[in-house]
């Protein structure tokens, strides 16, 4: 041992003169290293300590850090640090959605959008139609590009010979480069985010104050989460959600990019305001995709039971899959809405179960977060205890569309927010037509008249897969929203999807509507919606006020037929204004007082001619009161 130690003290003390030749070290220095106790069992003894201590010291660490790892995504503040939005100053917000079918210039950055000078911009989805053909599947029929594009086997994602390209992520990557080279919206990039020219970093980081002057945020809806329609069983959806997530310039250290959850956030702006021209606005990104269920299984019953009886029907193969595929041969569909909560708990003996308000109490704040299961009488609900089918321990008592940790992430996230301004943005419509619709018809050939053929109307309780279809998850929602205005704020629900745009306003107490949308107990304040949708000639076209695009329950805060068809975007516009007060006191004259009024004002403009405004509504921004 003391060679060694004398050795390797003589290796570290080797010196060089200038000419590069060794100097060997002074003999006292040796003589004294030399004269040292070997140190080779206290440096041992030191190692071990560190090898047994170094892991407990980590492990304790994880003990004490673990839950508040785990729970970060929840926390209504998640990625603080990364949250630097509070910095950015917007008093008009402009958002919109589904941009075009094709990937041709969108001129209404151009003409309307830049314009309008807005201080921020929120994509509500269809950013990008992925799934949408890049030839047109009549004309070129039988070409080796129809071959790859229109011709596939029929699926429940994969449709042809319209949308052969659902959930193909590498067909998806190209039209999100094709779409981003698009002229006129890096014209927009340029006006909104200046400073990211000379970062190199494309599309710039929307976010970032650093990179952008006026933020650009988004959420995806189904076109650009890579499925018309699509839910939770998109086989790429991670990869479809990190490449929506590049396209709006998301920073790689985002929380929304996590592994196991969507892409739902929450950012405030406005919240460094050194003046009293703005006011806090808090902006709550739904991802109402990642975690979707498949439709349930009301909704589409009558139409998919039709549509088998139709040997080539386009739709035959997504209905085999509804009605009779999932992992047990019983229907891909979703049976818990009506199984649970349009079933038993509509029983009387079901009020006493312990179970009751979990399962069919939605402003209840344990409503749907753990698994419970139905027997098979349809009289007992409990959670599960493994002798099930499927594994069904994470599933939830309905049918969901944002999931269990984003619904309990929002409901903690709208009750503490102080904000006088809550955007709720939702790829999905709130509030469409909860009627019953007619989504098929055929002529009756069994009919005896030879001259008279009788049509017969296939029915479905709601249309597309806005949240008219998930009624247990949209009154959950709405709750929550209601809730969150009751001591502080309004809230406007930002949407789009529908290829035209209207206002709306859902008001609280006993309404004509109040069965199909109801609020919280304790709502006492309107909540908004404003849907913008169509951005081009190719997704916003002209149509009559009649059907799909009717208002029978009378939510507009317009005439009904005034909606808009044609290109569009939507903006909210934050006002302040002084207003004068009498005040008047014994003996004394009387004065005039000042105060600050705040106002929001939900606008649709043009998206063909600049600064044409409309749709124009207004409200109180402490009343929510519609002036």
């Amino acid at each position: 041992n003391n060679i060694m130690k004398y050795d390797s003290i003589e290796l570290v003390s080797k010196e060089e003169d200038d000419d590069g030749d060794e100097i060997s070290p002074p003999t006292s220095n040796l003589q004294i290293q030399r004269l040292h106790p070997p140190r080779s069992r206290n440096l041992s003894a030191f190692m071990i300590a560190a090898i047994i201590l170094v892991p407990l010291i980590v492990i304790f660490f994880l003990i004490i850090r673990f839950p508040a790892l785990y729970r970060q995504d929840l926390d209504t503040n998640v990625g603080s640090n990364y949250n630097n939005m509070k910095s950015f100053r917007a008093t008009k917000i402009a958002f919109g959605s589904c941009s075009s079918y094709d990937l041709r210039d969108m001129n209404i950055w151009i003409d309307a959008i830049i314009p309008s000078d807005p201080h921020m911009w929120i994509w509500a989805g269809d950013m990008v139609y992925l799934d949408d053909n890049e030839i047109n599947c009549h004309i070129y029929e039988d070409s080796m590009d129809w071959q790859n594009s229109c011709n596939c086997t029929a699926s429940y994602i994969e449709s042809p010979p319209y949308t052969c390209h659902a959930g193909d992520a590498e067909y998806a990557n190209e039209r999100w480069i094709s779409a981003l080279s698009n002229e006129p919206y890096n014209k927009f990039f340029d006006f909104m985010c200046p400073a990211s020219l000379s970062t190199g970093i494309f599309p710039p980081r929307g976010s970032d104050p650093s990179h952008c002057d006026r933020a650009i945020l988004g959420t995806y809806d189904d076109h650009d989460f890579g499925w018309n329609n699509g839910n939770r069983r998109e086989p790429h959806k991670r990869e479809f959600k990190n490449m929506y997530l590049d396209a709006i310039g998301e920073s790689p250290e985002s929380p929304r990019r996590g592994a196991n959850r969507g892409a739902w956030f929450k950012y405030s702006i406005n919240a460094n305001a050194d003046d009293h021209s703005s006011f806090l606005v808090d902006v709550f990104l739904l991802d109402e995709r990642y975690e979707r269920s498949a439709l349930p299984c009301e909704t589409r019953r009558a139409f998919c039971e039709h549509k088998l009886l139709i040997p080539h029907s386009p739709e035959r193969a997504w209905c085999e899959d509804f009605l009779l595929g999932g992992p047990l041969g019983r229907g891909s569909c979703c049976d818990k809405d009506e199984k649970i909560f349009f079933g038993w708990c509509l029983l009387n003996s079901s009020r006493s179960s312990e179970h009751f308000r979990e399962a069919c109490d939605p402003t209840y704040e344990q409503f749907g977060l753990r698994s419970l299961q139905l027997s098979p009488d349809g009289r007992t609900l409990a959670p599960p205890d493994g002798s099930e089918s499927l594994d069904v321990f994470q599933g939830s008592p309905f049918c969901e569309v944002l999931g269990k940790a984003q619904r309990r992430w929002l409901r903690r996230a709208l009750l503490e927010s102080t904000a006088p301004l809550k955007l709720v943005v939702s790829g999905s419509v709130l509030l469409a037509n909860p009627l019953p619709q007619v989504c098929a018809s055929y002529l009756d050939l069994s009919t005896s008249s030879k001259t008279f053929n009788t049509t017969v109307e296939v029915p479905c309780t709601c249309g597309g897969d806005n949240l008219d279809c998930y009624r247990v998850a949209q009154r959950e929602l709405l709750s929550m929203i209601s809730s969150s205005t009751s001591s502080a704020g309004c809230a406007v629900v930002l949407t789009g999807d529908f290829h035209f745009a209207d206002i709306k306003k859902l008001s609280p107490g006993k309404m004509n509507y109040s069965q199909y949308y109801a609020l919280s107990d304790n709502a006492v304040k309107p909540i908004y919606q404003l849907m913008s949708s169509g951005m081009s000639i190719s997704t916003a076209k002209p149509a009559a006020c009649e059907s799909f695009h009717l208002d029978p329950l009378g939510l507009r805060t317009h005439p009904e037929c005034d909606f808009v068809t044609g290109p569009n975007f939507g903006r909210i516009v934050l006002e302040t204004e002084e207003e004068k007060e009498k005040v008047e006191f014994d003996q004394l004259p009387e004065i005039l007082s000042q105060k600050r009024v705040k106002h929001v004002r939900l606008q649709v403009l043009s998206g063909v001619e600049p600064e044409k405004i409309l749709l124009d509504t207004a409200f109180n921004s402490i009343t929510c009161i519609e002036l």
